[in-house]
């Protein structure tokens, strides 16, 4: 598989190993805590350890309330129960030669979802982790190259696009866009959020932790000096809306698109 790779000169197998174990370690885990310690969350959530590299003021994160909240909005924007909804952030549009892509066409290579958070109730991840590794097995055994996680994720929420909702720090569509300066100093677009891949760190925090990470970008996003001397201004960092994916899809492919016919059972046939 390793050959197979356009970027081989910076992966290893052993990256692809931990990349692809992600679901289920996650799955795993909600196992072991029903049988061990009779516990079962009602949202369960991969987080990539390294994720949390800059300073922060969150502690008791994702906030309960707001992960509820989301997910109730999120059934009311998709039509899918909450029990059946994945949470995945989103990094970059869907490239637009992406519109025609199939189940059979292999993994979508593309920076789309980020797989460095995600997750749902149990019922959801554990769902997720199944059909993730029947498409691992059935791309492995059309010999496509199947060791980045993002590009399984892509793949999965093209074919179930209805199962997925996600934030979208890019997202064109946002009316939090709006009214930008054209001398704003900022690392995004919607003002200073820190780094754009972990926005989703700062929406799923609770109210006061925003506000003091608002505070905090403020101060620290740039060198005051720096702005003072461009006389450029600084924009607290705005809330995107919630989307549901196929609307997501639909708003960059046209409204015409429909999901790829899904051909494959939902059985990995290998033991994880």
């Amino acid at each position: 598989m390793h050959e197979l790779d356009r970027e081989k000169s910076i992966h290893s197998p052993g990256l692809y190993a931990v990349w692809n174990a992600k679901p289920f370690l996650l799955e795993n885990a909600i196992k072991m805590q029903k049988l061990r310690e009779r516990k079962e969350y009602d949202y369960v959530f991969w987080n990539d350890a390294g994720s949390f590299r800059e300073d922060n003021v969150y502690t008791d994160w994702p906030d309960g309330e707001r992960v509820q909240r989301i997910w109730e909005e999120g059934s009311r924007a998709t039509g899918t129960s909450q029990e059946e909804l994945i949470f995945f952030p989103m990094y970059w549009k869907p490239p637009a030669d992406a519109k025609g892509w199939t189940e059979g066409a292999g993994p979508v290579d593309s920076d789309i979802s980020e797989g460095s958070f995600f997750g749902g109730t149990p019922k959801a991840v554990t769902w997720f982790s199944r059909t993730l590794y029947s498409y691992h097995d059935y791309y492995i055994s059309l010999g496509f190259f199947a060791g980045k996680d993002q590009n399984l994720y892509n793949a999965v929420i093209f074919l179930f696009p209805s199962r997925f909702i996600t934030v979208w720090h890019g997202d064109p569509d946002s009316p939090a866009q709006g009214g930008m300066p054209p001398n704003a100093l900022m690392r995004g677009r919607l003002g200073a959020c820190g780094p754009e891949w972990y926005y989703y760190q700062w929406w799923l925090s609770d109210k006061h932790s925003r506000e003091e990470m608002r505070k905090y970008w403020m101060e620290h996003d740039r060198e005051p000096s720096e702005a003072k001397w461009w006389k450029i201004r600084r924009i607290p960092c705005r809330m995107a809306l919630l989307r549901g994916m196929e609307d997501v899809l639909k708003s960059t492919f046209g409204n015409d698109w429909t999901p790829p016919a899904r051909t494959i059972g939902l059985r990995p046939t290998r033991m994880w």
